[in-house]
């Protein structure tokens, strides 16, 4: 469907699939902006991608080797937006870089998980890492 693929965890860019296919880059801008778009994820979108997972494979004790690896192509790969220090009125873009267990679970949605995401951020002209809870992601 169109919005599956909005949100598709794929290596490969729209930009360098459609450049191809043209022999040209010539919407160069436009398909670069798909491609981040397809970067960003918002708490809904992760959400819908965990919820295809086994249930076990987003808690600590689980050991998933495909669902390890799925979720290590998605913490991986996207930006995500986040509340800043001075609290929900700022927004921050922050980029994710990995994950792990925490040793406490949280409901995220319909979902029981401990995954702590994370990211780096720009925090008052300085990058700044953090680990969040995934319902931290707005």
């Amino acid at each position: 469907s169109q919005e599956e693929d909005r949100f598709s965890f794929c290596a490969e860019s729209t930009y360098t699939s459609r450049s191809s296919a043209s022999g040209h880059g010539r919407n160069h801008s436009m398909d670069t902006n798909k491609a981040l778009q397809k970067l960003m994820a918002t708490h809904e979108d992760i959400v819908r991608v965990l919820m295809r997972l086994p249930s076990a494979s987003l808690l600590r004790s689980a050991h998933n080797t495909q669902a390890d690896s799925i979720l290590v192509d998605i913490f991986t790969s996207v930006v995500v937006m986040i509340s800043g220090d001075s609290g929900p009125s700022e927004r921050v873009v922050a980029a994710a870089t990995g994950f792990h267990f925490g040793d406490s679970s949280y409901r995220l949605d319909r979902l029981e998980t401990s995954i702590l995401l994370e990211v780096v951020c720009d925090t008052h002209g300085s990058a700044t890492e953090k680990s969040l809870r995934l319902t931290d992601i707005l």
